[in-house]
């Protein structure tokens, strides 16, 4: 017999309707209270609270806002309170870096087989350097999107922290600054975020 086109499409429409939905992507997200940056002021400000559910993350997702110079998620092991408090301090030896992200817009996905692997109840904290370089005073809120993955089976990955502050720098002319460290086991490097301010032009890894 013969097959006519409406029956190709008929047949065509059968094949699409039977396939499997491809999986939607599941996100948890973190909000801050809301704070305040007066014009041209810095400040320091530490949100602190404890994990509400096992998380098995693929991606970090960060949309930039203008007051935030650079935001630090970390575990702590400090006594931190609740909600938003002043650290004014680069960095804590309580800290146990997860992520970070700077001026721009930052997504993070983890290699295949890996991601971050968060514990319920997990005493998590999160950095946030702000700048108000404009006229008028601003009032905002940081969200941090986290894709749970769809295999929870993954190898557990991390994050390092290292650099030099003996910053040393001669006077009118170019110089280096060089850090170096010894890895004690393999390990595989797959983002790197570097950072650096005014006097900075470049960065090797």
């Amino acid at each position: 017999g013969c097959v006519s086109e409406a029956d190709d499409v008929i047949e065509a429409a059968q094949d699409i309707t039977n396939s499997p939905a491809p999986a939607e992507e599941s996100w948890y997200e973190i909000t801050t209270d809301t704070f305040e940056v007066p014009s041209g002021e810095e400040r320091f400000l530490c949100y602190a609270f404890d994990l509400e559910e096992d998380l098995t993350v693929d991606t970090w997702a960060f949309e930039s806002r203008p007051v935030v110079h650079h935001l630090i998620v970390a575990e702590t092991f400090g006594d931190e309170p609740d909600g938003l408090s002043e650290c004014d301090v680069l960095f804590r030896p309580t800290w146990f870096p997860i992520f970070v992200a700077g001026t721009g817009d930052t997504n993070v996905p983890a290699p295949e087989g890996a991601g971050y692997v968060l514990e319920q109840g997990k005493r998590l904290l999160i950095q946030l350097h702000l700048l108000n370089a404009s006229p008028e005073d601003v009032e905002e809120a940081v969200t941090l999107r986290l894709r749970r993955a769809e295999n929870p089976d993954l190898e557990p990955i991390g994050m390092m922290v290292f650099g030099s502050m003996a910053l040393a720098l001669p006077p009118r002319e170019a110089s280096d600054v060089v850090d170096t460290c010894e890895m004690s086991d393999e390990v595989e490097i797959f983002t790197v975020f570097p950072h650096m301010h005014y006097l900075g032009t470049s960065l090797v890894v």
